[in-house]
């Protein structure tokens, strides 16, 4: 799933680069890192849901919830990103290693829609 590989990249790229950053902007990065992580599993379990329940009338239900689910992930790797950029700007005398700079920065989903940045996460349950 190259999904799923992205954003493991995502994440590991955000993890060498949290290691630049002094020790009091851990916590925000971290935040943002744990709900990107939480929801990516809420993603695989509606994943798995709607391919369990392809073949029934719950079909359309579960594809929705998997939608719905991958437009939230979509919403937190962009909070990640933003955060992570939030915490460089805060601190410009870090001299950061272009390379990883340049991996956490590669592919940023595409910005969701003024309407929806509110939403909470769908459970698949």
């Amino acid at each position: 799933m190259r999904v799923g590989a992205e954003l493991r990249n995502l994440l590991t790229s955000v993890d060498n680069m949290v290691l630049l950053f002094p020790p009091s902007a851990h916590k925000e990065i971290e935040i943002a890192h744990k709900v990107l992580s939480k929801d990516m599993g809420e993603l695989v379990s509606c994943m798995k849901n709607a391919h369990n329940f392809s073949n029934t009338s719950l079909d359309n239900v579960y594809r929705k919830q998997m939608l719905s689910a991958a437009h939230v992930l979509a919403l937190d790797a962009k909070n990640l990103l933003d955060v992570v950029d939030s915490v460089r700007m805060r601190f410009p005398s870090l001299r950061m290693n272009s390379i990883t700079l340049n991996e956490a920065e590669e592919a940023p989903p595409p910005p969701a829609p003024e309407s929806s940045r509110g939403m909470k996460s769908t459970s698949c349950v």
